[in-house]
Parts: C-alpha cells; sequence; structure tokens
C-alpha cells in the first residue's frame, strides 16, 4: 500500500503529539491529543505541517465519534424491527403516587 507523503507527516505528527503528551505525564487520550495537535497547528510555520495537524485533528475526531457510537451501539437492546422502544418500561408502580 503506497501511502501519500502528506498521510505519513500526518502520522509522524501524531506520533509527536502522542510523545508529547507522555512527556507531559498527562493521561493519552483523545482530549489530550487533540489539546496537543490543537497548539501545534497554531504554532506551525511551515504549511505542509500545518495542514497534517489539522489531517491528525480530523482524524483523532473521526476515531473519538466512531467509537462513541459503537459505544452506544453495543449497550443498545437488539431489536428485530431495527426499532428502540422507550416505551417499555420494567419497573414496577410504587403504589402511591405523588402528583
Amino acid at each position: 500500500m503506497n501511502r501519500s507523503d502528506s498521510d505519513k507527516l500526518t502520522d509522524i505528527l501524531l506520533g509527536e503529539a502522542v510523545l508529547s503528551v507522555i512527556k507531559q505525564q498527562k493521561n493519552l487520550n483523545a482530549a489530550t491529543l487533540l489539546e496537543r495537535l490543537q497548539g501545534m497547528a497554531a504554532s506551525e510555520q511551515d504549511s505542509a505541517r500545518y495542514i497534517a495537524c489539522l489531517n491528525a485533528i480530523t482524524v483523532i475526531k473521526k476515531t473519538e465519534t466512531s467509537s462513541a457510537t459503537q459505544r452506544l451501539m453495543r449497550n443498545l437492546p437488539a431489536a428485530e424491527d431495527n426499532v428502540i422502544r422507550f416505551d417499555t418500561d420494567n419497573r414496577k408502580p410504587s403504589g402511591s403516587n405523588k402528583h
């Protein structure tokens, strides 16, 4: 698989951001990576590196969105008709209604 120079540079800058977060002894997660990449982009003078920072930010955001969607989907009950039912409640009535 041939990767473009911009893809390679995006990966390099993502790696630099990871190492920077680790050196700062911060938690390594999407939020800290985004914060670091945004800082790198803000101070970047080279246009190719600036664009690669923006690409890395996009990759992290897409990955985070995809991960959140997958977590959500794993927790949903299976429905044969592909509909999520909100009208079913397994709680029993308390017997005393306070209105």
